[in-house]
């Protein structure tokens, strides 16, 4: 519905109103001027997908909404394109169209190599190129460079208005000018919130859990935690801290309203992450409210229904937080790392294990064959949450389909981001 919804329903109304007031002597325009109409809506769409709305991110989850975000963005690069080989212009109009798609197409290439990792993830030349190029491109010099869509969609704008038979027809102009203060005034609220009306917390807490992964715990107002759940998670940034101001997603390990606290499990994989383990305590921290579904989504099942974590390496944080949370629900907990790498938090299962509606398997290494059959529990009862790198999130879903599982049953967070 959502996709619909984009795509298809928010351009709908630029269609109907230009078409009716196009003069018929521009009648042979019609196609390349839709073209520009299905670019611009889309254009204005990614923008405001991006300011992470809070009502879509409970429904569908943060993850798929930048999918949509990019998906959507490339739409618009290719028929911004096929409308700019289609209908020539000259002068201004030209150069603020021509400028626009530039720029536009830039971004969207550089933003699918460092800032798509629901693609990266899949494509494996492209996670090779970010490797080697990212050592360059630090993620807040990305984060700017992503920005330059405001500056495309501001050209965009002028060229839509700096044509005269276009501007004449005054219910598309005025639909124009609406969607674009919308999508901007979306971005403003979101800008403001991130960097002016920021939630502060303290960082409290710096622990080593494992050779390459920081705990850390910050303390912060009881309206914050209100917004955070267990397996959410949150943006962080560091303010006084150069190299760490912007922010960064990391999924939340506690229940954050019952303890007090946030806290997070953090493996180091980056110049961001790498750099967690020399914080001082006591060092300020801006945290955004919670993203995710994985709470909500427990909360709203039945109470019959049944359910089972897959965990893999970091990724078991979110879950460890919904089995402290849920102790009412059935579960069962699936839990790998490599084999040179430490199972975090086995304490915690240890006490689960004593409750009734709760087994564990935990080991280093993959699980084999022999064992997933044994272990691995198959109903029409049964929901599936998988957590850990985005292979295996795909490698257990082929493998539950295959199981008779359908695909409502199953659920992970592309966690690429």
């Amino acid at each position: 519905m959502i996709w619909l919804i984009v795509l298809l329903t928010i351009p709908l109304l630029l269609i109907i109103t230009v078409g009716n007031g196009l003069p018929e002597v521009f009648g042979s325009r019609v196609l390349a001027i839709n073209l520009g109409v299905f670019a611009y809506s889309w254009m204005l769409s990614a923008i405001f997908l991006s300011t992470q709305p809070k009502w879509l991110d409970r429904i569908i989850g943060l993850p798929d909404m930048y999918i949509i975000h990019g998906v959507t963005a490339i739409f618009a690069v290719i028929f911004m394109y096929l409308h700019d080989q289609l209908l020539k212009s000259s002068g201004l109009i030209k150069l603020t169209g021509e400028w626009a798609m530039y720029i536009f197409m830039a971004i969207i290439v550089y933003s699918l190599v460092f800032m798509a990792g629901w693609l990266t993830s899949r494509i494996s030349i492209l996670m090779k190129i970010k490797k080697v190029l990212e050592k360059i491109f630090k993620h807040e010099l990305s984060m700017w460079i992503h920005r330059l869509n405001l500056v495309a969609a501001v050209l965009a704008f002028l060229h839509v208005l700096l044509i005269p038979y276009i501007r004449s027809i005054v219910p598309f102009t005025v639909l124009v000018i609406l969607y674009t203060v919308i999508a901007f005034g979306a971005y403003g609220y979101y800008a403001y919130n991130k960097y002016l009306n920021v939630q502060v917390g303290i960082l409290k807490n710096v622990r080593k859990v494992d050779e390459n992964i920081t705990e850390l715990t910050i303390t912060t107002g009881k309206s914050v935690l209100r917004k955070i759940e267990a397996g959410d998670f949150s943006f962080i940034s560091f303010p006084n801290v150069k190299g760490m101001k912007e922010p960064h997603p990391f999924s939340i390990l506690n229940i954050p309203e019952r303890d007090g606290y946030v806290q997070m499990s953090i493996e180091g994989v980056g110049d961001f992450t790498e750099n967690l383990s020399n914080l001082e305590v006591g060092e300020k921290v801006n945290l955004t409210r919670g993203y995710g579904v994985l709470s909500s989504m427990i909360e709203k099942s039945g109470k019959n229904e049944k359910f089972v974590l897959i965990g893999g390496g970091i990724g078991v944080v979110p879950l460890l937080g919904l089995a402290d949370k849920f102790d009412d629900k059935d579960i069962t907990f699936l839990y790998t790392v490599k084999k040179d790498k430490k199972l975090l938090y086995q304490e915690k299962f240890e006490l689960w294990n004593e409750r009734s509606n709760f087994k564990s398997y935990c080991q280093n290494g993959r699980f084999t064959s022999e064992q997933l059959s044994d272990y691995l529990p198959i109903g029409d009862d049964y929901n599936y949450i998988i957590a850990g790198p985005m292979v295996m999130n795909i490698s257990y879903e082929k493998l539950l389909k295959e199981k008779g599982i359908g695909k409502n049953r199953i659920f992970y967070e592309g966690f690429n981001f």
